[in-house]
């Protein structure tokens, strides 16, 4: 049995964050569609999906705060996305500062089942929290790629796609 999310909203709109500002400037270059987050010094900033050239500052939620137990996250902003405990998880366990969830192309998927285990959904928050520190998590829906910096997880995600 999957347990919903509990939501609860903090305020409507978004404090000021100048690190997901400058981060939009950087996904102008990105090619493909998904979601994103960032740690910040108020929390974790998750978009919803969107294109990543094409995404605004009002498609972003902040999360002050997640509890895996009680499923309970506190946010400012749009309502989160169903994955965010994923991007939670990857910020906390792995030290990333940036976490692209993008939806599975062909050719992404077709390389994926050659290097990369299958995780169903169920069993993502546990992979998550095995997976190397700067990788790649795959549910047969999205990728997850997280890193340092979003030019390495940009970088990490062309190999995948490149199959190298």
């Amino acid at each position: 049995m999957v347990q919903m999310l509990t939501l609860i909203q903090l305020q409507e709109g978004l404090p000021p964050l100048p690190e997901v500002a400058a981060l939009l400037q950087q996904l102008k270059n990105l090619k493909h569609t998904g979601a994103v987050s960032l740690t910040t010094p108020a929390g974790m900033a998750v978009s919803g999906e969107a294109g990543f050239s094409e995404m605004k500052m009002k498609a972003f939620t902040l999360v002050a705060d997640y509890d895996p137990v009680s499923m309970k996250v506190l946010f400012s902003g749009a309502a989160p996305i169903a994955q965010t405990p994923l991007h939670w998880v990857l910020h906390r366990l792995r030290e990333s500062r940036v976490v692209l969830q993008v939806k599975a192309q062909l050719s992404l998927e077709e390389n994926l089942r050659d290097r990369a285990r299958y995780y169903p959904h169920e069993l993502l928050l546990e992979a998550a929290s095995r997976a190397r520190r700067d990788g790649y998590l795959w549910d047969g829906t999205y990728t997850y790629v997280w890193a340092d910096t979003l030019e390495l997880a940009d970088e990490r995600l062309g190999r995948l796609c490149d199959g190298g």
